[in-house]
């Protein structure tokens, strides 16, 4: 059975990643809801054209974070299912209230694009049989010019750098379900305006030290390193990317190429049973990913009044 989308919000991601994966998938695209108009059904507004939208659609949130609220609020009020870009909230109490909201029948899943890639999976299996022998985990994902592009310019600097790219190690270390851990900021790097640019921090407990490093950079980097107790290591290149490319898997100097696939596209072709199935699992990922943010936000600011 294919899918009913709706887009909220139609910015490069959408028009580059999300509108081909669903056409790809034949699915359709009933309406759109942006100020930008486009060659779909476009609405301006939300909150006054819902009732023109058939009840079985699938809404995918696709603006800035800042926004992820007030959208989700109007939608499952009107009782509707969501797709939410990541980070869907940047605090608890709108996490709650949308929960409480949400009907029986429908669902709200925060897209964290990685979790459905190939590489993923061999670093699953990689980990289940390595993790005893495993002490430190170095994640690096640095953009060039992240800071200044797109809605970036106009949020707080968490949204940039820890809320938009830190959620991506943050979620891992939720799904890896690492407990008792410590949370210590290393070095935080900011803009020339005094807006963050790059944090470095580290969680670690009596098992693991990882070594996180998240922001902008002059070089791209997107990788996961796995070092043992024997001082050897694997690393995952372009982990947390989301759509085909060639990956590769290095252990030591050996490599193995990963034909990645479009994991949007296997997204978008997952149908509302397999959504409401998995829906309580997919809540409590949100919610752990929210807990772990907030605290490493209250790191950072205490950092910066030292």
């Amino acid at each position: 059975m294919k899918n009913n989308f709706a887009i909220v919000g139609v910015g490069n991601h959408a028009k580059k990643k999300i509108i081909p994966s669903i056409i790809s998938g034949k699915n359709k695209i009933l309406a759109v809801f942006s100020s930008q108009k486009h060659f779909y059904k476009t609405f301006d507004k939300l909150d006054s054209n819902l009732n023109l939208i058939p009840k079985k659609t699938i809404f995918y949130i696709s603006s800035p974070p800042h926004a992820h609220y007030k959208q989700s609020k109007i939608i499952v009020k009107n009782n509707f299912s969501i797709l939410c870009e990541k980070p869907s909230f940047l605090n608890i109490r709108e996490f709650f209230y949308i929960k409480k909201i949400l009907k029986k029948n429908n669902f709200f899943i925060e897209i964290i694009i990685y979790k459905y890639s190939l590489l993923f999976k061999y670093f699953l299996n990689i980990w289940k049989l390595k993790k005893k022998s495993i002490s430190k985990i170095e994640i690096n994902f640095l953009i060039p010019g992240f800071s200044g592009s797109g809605f970036r310019k106009n949020i707080y600097n968490w949204s940039t750098c820890l809320y938009d790219i830190g959620i991506y190690p943050i979620s891992l270390l939720n799904i890896l379900n690492i407990k008792n851990y410590k949370i210590s900021i290393k070095k935080i790097f900011y803009n020339k305006n005094k807006s963050i640019k790059r944090i470095v921090f580290i969680i670690k407990n009596n098992k693991y030290e990882f070594i996180i490093n998240i922001g902008e950079d002059k070089i791209y980097k997107n990788n996961i390193i796995l070092h043992d107790k024997k001082n050897e290591k694997i690393t995952f290149d372009y982990f947390f990317y989301g759509i085909k490319k060639n990956k590769e898997i290095t252990y030591n100097t050996k490599k193995k190429i990963i034909k990645d696939r479009n994991c949007f596209e296997i997204i978008l072709k997952k149908n509302a049973g397999y959504w409401i199935k998995n829906k309580s699992k997919k809540l409590n990922s949100i919610y752990k990913n929210i807990v772990l943010l907030k605290k490493i936000e209250k790191k950072i600011l205490r950092y910066q009044s030292y």
